[in-house]
């Protein structure tokens, strides 16, 4: 992939975010997984990918819309009274953009992504964040059950 940057050294060079995240993305596929942080960061993308705005912060603010910006709600995954994750989609004849929300870096939920993960093509870029979840919701032990899990996740990734 060519990778291209912009610089701000004439008074006529503009910064274009939309071009440039079309111009990076441009026909990949791109899993996007993670906390509630993440998805801050997902919706914004999805409308970088069609306009150069950002979302304003009402719109940042809405949970378990069934579409935003062009993406759609596929699944929401529940584990007793709580939702563990939703999973969400934006497809373009360019780009392929799945979301999966998660509260921990491996669980039994993250298996099954990784599951839903092994029937879809090889995705071109993987970005995953849930390290504030994970270590600030779970009790006295959460940092050293975070450091198991995401070595148990990175061996995943790496059979």
């Amino acid at each position: 992939m060519k990778l291209h940057i912009l610089s701000g050294g004439s008074s006529r060079s503009r910064l274009s975010f939309k071009e440039d995240i079309t111009l990076l993305f441009d026909n990949r596929f791109i899993v996007i997984i993670g906390d509630l942080i993440k998805r801050a960061v997902c919706k914004d993308f999805v409308l970088l990918l069609q306009k150069n705005l950002y979302l304003t912060d009402s719109q940042l603010r809405l949970k378990g819309e069934f579409t935003l910006s062009g993406d759609k709600l596929i699944e929401v995954c529940h584990y007793g009274e709580m939702t563990n994750g939703e999973v969400r989609q934006y497809h373009t004849d360019f780009q392929l953009v799945k979301v999966y929300n998660l509260m921990r870096c491996y669980n039994a939920y993250m298996e099954c992504i990784l599951t839903d993960r092994s029937k879809d093509p090889c995705p071109d870029v993987i970005l995953m964040n849930s390290c504030l979840w994970d270590i600030s919701r779970h009790g006295p032990r959460s940092v050293d059950q975070y450091k198991e899990n995401l070595e148990t996740l990175v061996r995943c990734f790496t059979k």
